[in-house]
């Protein structure tokens, strides 16, 4: 969900595969639109989780190994 616009949700970032995740992603936005949560795990697709980190040191957040 956008934290710009309120009430945007984003489904994003298909290519070939995008007909075959169609109906899967079609549940999961059906879900957050209606109930504004969705049953399946989506965190790691979130297009915010590069942004830097919330502690205060404003550093990039670490991903992956070093």
């Amino acid at each position: 969900m956008s934290r710009a616009i309120g009430g945007l949700i984003h489904a994003f970032g298909f290519s070939g595969h995008g007909f075959q995740l169609g109906p899967g992603i079609g549940e999961v936005v059906a879900e957050l639109v209606l109930d504004g949560r969705t049953s399946t795990q989506i965190e790691g697709f979130d297009p915010y989780r590069f942004d830097k980190a919330n502690d205060g040191t404003n550093k990039p957040m670490q991903t992956g190994s070093a």
